[in-house]
């Protein structure tokens, strides 16, 4: 960011990391770095549309999501979501995926929350029943 801070690191990989995308909120004053094995990178603008299926990368509530209580699940084997709000300590979820073992994380995300996501190809919001 403007300020030289790390917003969001991850690796590009199809086994260990996301597959081709990563979806953030850019400024004129932020910088993005490719670094190593990458025969190509393209950078687009994208469309914001209501969903409860993220990929990896910064997502605003209410903006890219509703604000509800969801479960929370993973396809991959080890991610994290974390839930930014001014003047509160960031909430770490670690979401573990998989056929055999899969955590299933309780959140109610409220209107101008960020959202990080990293690790895994995909994050699941289940709206909870009322």
């Amino acid at each position: 960011d403007e300020s030289g801070d790390l917003l969001i690191r991850e690796m590009f990989d199809f086994i260990y990391g996301v597959d081709s995308t990563l979806t953030v909120d850019l400024n004129e004053n932020h910088t993005i770095f490719f670094d190593g094995g990458l025969d190509g990178a393209t950078v687009r603008h994208a469309e914001t549309k209501l969903s409860n299926n993220l990929s990896p990368g910064i997502w605003e509530v209410g903006l890219d999501i509703e604000a509800v209580d969801y479960s929370v699940t993973s396809d991959r084997l080890v991610g994290y979501l974390q839930v930014f709000e001014p003047d509160q300590e960031v909430r770490v979820y670690e979401l573990v995926g998989g056929e055999s073992t899969q955590t299933k994380s309780e959140v109610r995300l409220m209107d101008g929350q960020k959202l990080k996501i990293t690790g895994v190809r995909q994050v699941q919001f289940k709206p909870n029943e009322k």
